[in-house]
């Protein structure tokens, strides 16, 4: 099983979307974040996030990649483990992937993919 990292999530997504992530805030330079270049909606967040912010009883930190996510599916997929009810979103409908090698990387591209579909813009789902 090939673990989740941010370089392999950031390498699929430009392969998969066309898409980079982009460091927009200037006093959290660390956060990248992908969006549609229709409609500007973000899909995919890469922060760093303290563990204890997920009740993990680690120290530091870790990266975190922040998707949009059905919230039947989020429920399900929220392990306490790898993936929690999102850090610093809508808790019900985003999730945090950890990318610290906990997490599967298969499911995290197809969470990125779910992501990126439930933010297309209504003129994008048209054409569907």
């Amino acid at each position: 099983m090939e673990k989740a990292t941010k370089g392999l999530l950031i390498t699929y997504i430009r392969e998969q979307y066309g898409d980079e992530a982009m460091y927009i805030f200037k006093n959290s330079p660390e956060i990248g974040v992908c969006r549609h270049g229709e409609n500007g909606k973000w899909y995919a967040v890469f922060m760093p996030v303290a563990y204890k912010k997920f009740g993990i009883g680690k120290e530091g930190e870790t990266e975190v990649v922040t998707l949009k996510c059905i919230p039947q599916l989020g429920a399900s997929v929220a392990d306490g483990q790898s993936v929690f009810p999102a850090y610093h979103m809508n808790k019900e409908h985003w999730i945090s992937i950890l990318l610290d090698g906990s997490a599967d990387c298969g499911q995290a591209k197809s969470l990125i993919d779910l992501s990126y579909n439930l933010t297309l813009g209504a003129k994008s789902k048209k054409k569907e």
